[in-house]
Order: structure tokens, then C-alpha cells, then sequence
């Protein structure tokens, strides 16, 4: 049996995000999950355990992301409960969404970090967000 896995894959470039592992489908309150997520592509490789409580967080975020296709102003952020991964995405009026990853280690007092931006077109995004919900729920 495979791992199941979520990916946003640059449409330039080749980067890429993996989230890697099962997430609840039920999360208590004071409980949480972890997943595997690893950047990849144009020179980096990073990955790491990341610790989170809300997944469906994960899911409207890239809902609202397919809804607005169109652009919106400014950024918008999510982020893992402790911070460990960080996606910030801005969006022009022509369909051009950047999503500027940062992955960071503070596992065993490591603190590296690795960035990278994906670059995705409006044209993904409602694939994106279908998939986000089979992933996340």
C-alpha cells in the first residue's frame, strides 16, 4: 500500500511541495497529526515532520484560493500550528498565483530553514483545492 500524498507542483521550474502521510479524519481538540512534507526542486531539498491540529484549515485555504481565481490584493498566509511550514501567496489580475514556501527544522534544537516560491496559473487551483479536501478532508 502506497503513502498517500498531496502535491503542488510548480507550473515553472519544476519545485515542488509534498505532504506525505495519513491525516485524521476526526482531530480532537487537544490532540493533533503530523505529516511528512518535503520542498523540492531548483536546488532545494528539504524535508521535516510537521505538527498541526486543524486540517481542515489546510482545506478551506485552498478553497478560498479557487474561489478568488481571479486575484485578490495583498498576501495570504497559512501556516503549520508551530510554524515549521509557512506557504504566503499573492495573486495578480492576470492568473499568475506565486506561493512563496518556507520549511523550517527546530527539531533537536536545529534551526535550518528552506524557501522557495511555486509558481501556479488560476487554471490549477480548483484541481488544487479538490485535492486539498481528499488529502486534508
Amino acid at each position: 500500500m502506497s503513502e498517500r500524498e498531496f502535491v503542488i507542483g510548480s507550473a515553472h521550474g519544476g519545485a515542488r511541495l509534498t505532504f506525505a502521510g495519513e491525516v485524521p479524519s476526526v482531530v480532537a481538540v487537544d490532540d493533533g497529526y503530523d505529516v511528512h512534507v518535503r520542498l523540492s526542486g531548483g536546488g532545494v531539498q528539504a524535508s521535516d515532520r510537521v505538527w498541526d491540529h486543524q486540517p481542515q484549515s489546510w482545506t478551506e485555504f485552498f478553497r478560498d484560493l479557487a474561489r478568488d481565481w481571479r486575484g485578490w490584493d495583498g498576501e495570504r498566509t497559512i501556516q503549520s500550528l508551530e510554524g515549521q511550514l509557512r506557504l504566503t501567496c499573492t495573486a495578480d489580475k492576470l492568473g499568475h498565483i506565486s506561493v512563496r514556501v518556507r520549511l523550517r527544522g527546530d527539531m533537536g534544537g536545529s534551526d535550518w530553514r528552506a524557501e522557495d516560491t511555486l509558481h501556479l496559473e488560476a487554471g490549477q487551483l480548483e484541481d488544487l483545492a479538490r485535492r486539498a479536501k481528499e488529502y486534508f478532508g
